[in-house]
């Protein structure tokens, strides 16, 4: 989980990668977060979804860092 010093406070996130044309919250512990397009957390996650998550699991740190999100 990457943190900020921002002036007198530390803010600390959770890396947001796209795969599969799907956007996403990730943590070790607490699993995927399926974002909207306005990266929003979903209340529902489409199935398929779980079958690309279960890919993007299995790479390496190197490879889920390819997948960073980048919103510009």
């Amino acid at each position: 989980m990457p943190c900020e010093r921002i002036g007198n406070a530390v803010i600390c996130y959770n890396n947001i990668y796209q795969y599969k044309g799907f956007v996403f919250e990730h943590h070790d512990y607490l699993g995927p977060v399926y974002l909207k397009k306005d990266l929003t957390p979903s209340q529902r996650t489409p199935v398929l979804f779980w079958d690309a998550y279960a890919e993007f699991y299995e790479m390496s740190d190197e490879e889920k860092e390819k997948h960073l999100f980048d919103p510009t």
